[in-house]
């Protein structure tokens, strides 16, 4: 990675792990007190609700976003034809929920639901004004600005969401929130944006980005009715009750996940688009990436594990203590949502979408073993199962980085291995010391402080690896980066 495109890259992942933080900052404000104030089946209903809209988000951008990333020149003509057409879809797709509502309602075996499904159906329509332009910022890998919009739509619209929750709107503060952070980062979005469609429309000037964009938007496309599995399963089998604390417990651990890891992601494959023409070099920095996120994702695992019981308490009050066991499952395997989106990130920067799609066929159809171990040995055999394909799946992807890069596969167990070692290793010493009956926060500062400082100790002097010196040095860039600002 030349120096450039390094600093830049560097610079990118900080205003973008602003932008994830200020938005799940937002979220997790607005969604503890919601917690306190609601039972675990408000919260199920909201996951059941969210289905469609998760299923199908995909498709209003259709890939022709990451297309556009991608592809190194992209015409005024093409990128009004695809605003164009991601416009169309969102019409459509919206649509298509909002009428579909009572099927959704009677799957579940809930009439709430097709009140709160019809007002989610905005969601396509609001998202299909903006999705282009959030491809343009990060093709150019500028943050900066989306940071400056998510501040503040983040900001007005948590101060909405807690003031309706106190106001008794329940589970409608959350999406009235959501609803409303939308509409003002989207108006914030075109205001500021240099790019503006054009009446402009031809379908077969946008062939190229279609090949490559079709097929990783139907990646996406498996891949979120599988990661929807979980609702559309425990919501069926179980309660609104069970699905709620599986909800919260799953959100939970993907908010310290990203706070980890999706502010370097989303910064990853534009970046990697530029380095296309050197697999030698994406090769060498994919193996650096590959180090830098197994140190901070083991790092935050092993804290969330360690501090489950007292950090839902602390959060969310005694009534969620049922979510503690499964937040922990997840905490101990967070790594199957971080590494997947590394490997696939130079295979898309070669332009290998179709690749991608194959595996994720190969992938998605393991999670079907899932459904009769659901039926026959309950929620966590479930779980565990779920696990078990997210890791075969890491495999398969590992096939293809062997296949375009040479990057053999038992070269990533033996780097994985430091850093899962050095974690099982600490969440073993915490468990069989057992719980300390003390106050709740004293035991997170505690268990925290140890936890840390056992962690950077055995990564930089005992086993010396290569992702604490990569963490090191970006928090020495961005230390220096802060005092030249001063």
């Amino acid at each position: 990675m030349s120096k450039n495109l390094k600093q830049s890259t560097i610079n990118a992942a900080s205003w973008n792990f602003s932008n994830m933080l200020v938005g799940q900052v937002r979220t997790f404000i607005v969604s503890t007190i919601l917690a306190r104030l609601l039972m675990p089946e408000d919260f199920g209903l909201l996951g059941m609700a969210m289905v469609f809209a998760s299923l199908t988000d995909s498709f209003v951008d259709f890939g022709f976003g990451n297309a556009v990333i991608q592809k190194q020149k992209v015409s005024r003509l093409q990128l009004s034809t695809v605003f164009w057409i991601n416009m169309l879809m969102a019409l459509f797709l919206g649509l298509a929920m909002y009428f579909s509502s009572p099927l959704v309602a009677a799957y579940f075996e809930m009439p709430k639901l097709e009140a709160i499904t019809q007002l989610m159906s905005l969601t396509f329509l609001i998202k299909g004004l903006s999705t282009l332009q959030n491809a343009l910022y990060k093709k150019e890998l500028d943050f900066k600005t989306p940071f400056k919009i998510a501040l503040f739509a983040g900001i007005v619209s948590g101060v909405l969401g807690i003031v309706l929750a106190y106001s008794g709107y329940g589970v409608y503060s959350l999406i009235y929130s959501q609803i409303a952070g939308w509409v003002m980062g989207t108006a914030l979005i075109w205001c500021f944006s240099k790019w503006k469609p054009s009446f402009l429309f031809k379908i077969s000037e946008v062939k190229d980005l279609w090949s490559f964009g079709y097929k990783y938007s139907l990646s996406i496309f498996i891949d979120s009715i599988f990661s929807r599995l979980d609702t559309l399963i425990i919501g069926k089998l179980f309660s609104a009750a069970t699905l709620g604390l599986f909800y919260k417990a799953q959100s939970l651990n993907k908010l310290v996940v990203q706070y980890a890891f999706s502010s370097f992601s989303g910064v990853l494959f534009p970046s990697l688009s530029k380095l296309a023409h050197d697999k030698e070099k994406l090769r060498e920095v994919l193996i650096r990436i590959l180090h830098l996120v197994c140190f901070t994702t083991f790092l935050f695992s092993g804290l969330m594990f360690i501090n489950a019981k007292s950090v839902i308490v602390i959060l969310l009050t005694e009534k969620w203590l049922g979510s503690v066991p499964i937040f922990k499952i997840l905490a101990l395997f967070s790594f199957i949502y971080t590494i997947p989106t590394i490997l696939n990130s130079p295979i898309l920067s070669i332009g290998k979408s179709g690749a991608i799609l194959k595996v994720e066929m190969y992938k998605k159809s393991l999670y079907l073993l899932a459904i009769p171990v659901a039926i026959y040995y309950g929620l966590y055999a479930y779980i565990l199962t779920t696990v078990f394909a997210a890791i075969i799946g890491i495999v398969l992807n590992l096939g293809l980085v062997q296949k375009f890069f040479n990057y053999r596969i038992i070269d990533f167990f033996k780097l994985f291995l430091n850093y899962v070692l050095i974690f099982l290793l600490l969440v073993a010493i915490d468990y069989f010391l057992g719980n300390i009956q003390i106050n709740y926060f004293i035991s997170v500062i505690v268990k925290s402080l140890i936890y840390v400082t056992l962690y950077v100790f055995l990564n930089s002097l005992v086993f010396k690896t290569e992702g604490f010196k990569e963490f090191k040095n970006i928090i020495q860039g961005f230390l220096i980066k802060l005092k030249i600002s001063k």
